[in-house]
């Protein structure tokens, strides 16, 4: 089994956490060394969690500003060489 931080709260009211294996209830308090209960902690999270660095406030945010760049060379290279003439990786195309 994989070890995972669990939240423990003694009867003395010391709250702390360990890293232990997910079937363990009980652990010995560091201060009193009584036995404390496992608790339902809140859960944690990183709020830039999805945030790009360039200033995207999402990952489908990012899937779209490509998607829209991309989109814009296509349509110049179509206006500067016709339309069909350059493919999307800017191979040209032309036999």
């Amino acid at each position: 089994m994989s070890l995972r931080v669990f939240e423990f709260q003694c009867p003395c009211g010391n709250i702390f956490d360990d890293l232990v294996q997910p079937d363990v209830k009980t652990l010995a308090c560091p201060k009193c060394k009584r036995d404390s209960k496992r608790i339902l902690s809140a859960p944690r999270f990183d709020i830039r969690m999805g945030v790009d660095p360039v200033g995207n406030p999402t990952m489908g945010a990012k899937w779209a500003r490509q998607h829209e760049q991309t989109r814009k060379i296509e349509e110049k290279r179509a206006r500067d060489n016709g339309p069909g003439v350059w493919g999307s990786n800017g191979a040209d195309v032309r036999r």
